[in-house]
């Protein structure tokens, strides 16, 4: 059963997230697309098998749509989580992904070339995408460059959407988390442990005190769900061969 097809959803055995699990084994949530209810429940199931895996959340759970936050889950002894979906990029960035579909085969795109610190005109969003046969013009990545502009593209999500859950309209629970779904340029580069720690020191440096605050934020970054990043941190795996592991083992129980 999936919340996509349905206003909420339970899931009280194992069993039950076999569909999640056959969804998520079958596709992605590519940062090109817009529309944004596929990222939201693409992400919500990546938090429900994670948390699964690792026995973050006990079962039995009931997830329901709701807006502002995304969704809201029902755990044991009625108690309720706030569970707020965004997606972290450059905007330019995802530009010149919905454009790539247009140039000819082998061309490539220069993570490099989109930084948060330099910011692009969209009319120049295509400047890092290279036909074959051209030169690369851009000049990599030196040092902890690429780590420090994951962190910035993280905290840039993670503050907009601290100033949302501070707003009037935004319902708050007795928790409320958020999830961030990292479509950043280098993402497929960086050090994820050095990552996490700049990003610790920019949040703390940045002084982020509003009224309320998430009580955990979570990472879905390539193939790793990073729970609880500000706290006790979990990197959990969630790659498509362990997605498809996971499965094998549900589909065998259930003989």
């Amino acid at each position: 059963m999936l919340l996509s097809n349905n206003k909420s959803i339970t899931i009280t055995t194992d069993s039950d997230l076999i569909n999640i699990l056959q969804f998520v084994k079958k596709g992605s949530a590519n940062i090109a697309n817009k529309d944004t209810k596929i990222h939201e429940y693409f992400s919500l199931y990546i938090f429900l098998i994670a948390t699964y895996k690792r026995s973050l959340l006990n079962l039995p759970i009931t997830v329901s749509k709701s807006e502002s936050p995304d969704f809201m889950l029902e755990i044991r002894n009625n108690d309720r989580i706030g569970l707020e979906h965004t997606t972290a990029t450059i905007e330019q960035y995802k530009v010149a992904l919905s454009e790539f579909k247009k140039y000819p085969k082998g061309s490539i795109i220069e993570p490099s070339m989109y930084s948060p610190r330099n910011k692009l005109p969209k009319k120049s969003s295509n400047i890092g995408i290279i036909k074959p046969g051209e030169d690369l013009i851009g000049y990599g990545y030196d040092g902890d460059i690429i780590e420090q502009d994951w962190s910035i593209t993280m905290l840039n999500a993670i503050s907009r959407k601290i100033t949302k859950l501070n707003k009037e309209h935004f319902v708050k629970y007795k928790n409320n988390e958020l999830i961030i779904q990292d479509h950043s340029p280098g993402k497929l580069l960086n050090d994820i442990q050095k990552s996490i720690k700049i990003l610790k020191k920019r949040f703390i440096q940045k002084k982020i005190n509003p009224q309320y605050q998430f009580d955990k934020i979570h990472i879905f970054s390539n193939s790793n769900f990073i729970y609880d990043i500000f706290g006790k941190i979990e990197i959990i795996d969630i790659s498509r061969n362990e997605i498809k592991r996971m499965l094998e083992v549900l589909l065998i129980q259930e003989i």
